[in-house]
């Protein structure tokens, strides 16, 4: 038998890199969370009222951090925060459920000034003896929430930890969406990265499901405007089986923008024939949607 080998000067494969994408992706906070109101009045969760209010309340910029001792504006946001608490924000269509993230993870959820009422709806207790119970998982099938808890029950069974290589006491179970403690955010904006990136040749395909509220549409084209790239092709749709699956938009520097539409924060989970479809047509050797 012939074994290959390589000497140590020999240079490493190449990757072919030629371009990336992109999904509802945190990319810079002031744009992250300033699409929020925008989008939940574009949405028709909060009213006109409610909306201009806080609009003159903060300056008439979201994207602008807010003064902290203007009470007018703190006024305004606590009352958007009270009435849209409750909706589910990776979601706004489906049940506000659960997240089935275990206890003393924190939350994936962080609502715009309401991270707190929103952590405790959302926070389950995985280790508690109930989790798994009959009137836990009896929740109504509309419900994500219950594929979220089974996936503990596989991803802890002792079969599937040793076929994906896990020593046994090398890590604790198995948990969706882990906080890790012990790295922090202290990249603030990716901005210049897709900035470096597409004037460097890379394609790339920035997405949003078009009904995430935990990162918006709204957020992902207004930060898209501030790097300045002219637009080659204007808003369209784009389709899927013969049906309008989003929109899109491409600029210079073969960045191109896209909804899902019926989407939510993670958009194949919502809709993955649509997406795939969106991935085929984008790799073409057409490249368009």
């Amino acid at each position: 038998m012939d074994i290959a080998t390589s000497s140590d000067d020999e240079e490493p494969p190449k990757l072919n890199l030629v371009g990336y994408l992109v999904g509802n992706a945190a990319t810079d906070d002031r744009y992250d969370t300033g699409g929020k109101v925008p989008f939940m009045h574009g949405m028709g969760l909060i009213s006109d009222e409610l909306y201009e209010a806080a609009k003159q309340g903060c300056g008439g910029d979201f994207y602008v951090a807010p003064d902290p001792t203007n009470a007018r504006c703190a006024s305004a946001m606590m009352a958007i925060n009270m009435v849209t608490f409750a909706v589910n924000p990776v979601h706004i269509l489906e049940p506000f459920c659960g997240a089935a993230v275990r206890a003393g993870g924190g939350s994936i959820f962080q609502g715009y000034g309401g991270g707190a009422r929103r952590s405790m709806l959302v926070r389950d207790d995985v280790r508690h003896p109930g989790f798994f119970a009959k009137q836990r998982l009896g929740l109504p099938v509309e419900c994500r929430d219950n594929g979220y808890r089974l996936s503990y029950i596989w991803a802890d069974d002792p079969e599937v930890r040793e076929a994906l290589g896990i020593l046994e006491g090398s890590i604790g179970s198995w948990s969706r969406c882990t906080m890790l403690s012990h790295y922090r955010h202290d990249v603030t904006t990716v901005i210049p990265y897709h900035v470096n990136l597409t004037k460097a040749g890379y394609r790339a395909l920035v997405y949003n499901g078009d009904h995430d509220l935990d990162m918006t549409f709204v957020g992902t084209q207004e930060w898209i405007r501030s790097i300045g790239y002219p637009i080659v092709s204007d808003w369209r749709p784009w389709f899927a089986n013969r049906q309008v699956a989003g929109f899109t938009r491409t600029y210079a520097h073969n960045l191109t923008f896209a909804t899902v539409k019926g989407g939510g924060h993670t958009a194949p989970e919502y809709r993955p024939k649509e997406c795939q479809a969106m991935l085929d047509r984008w790799t073409s050797e057409a490249g368009q949607l």
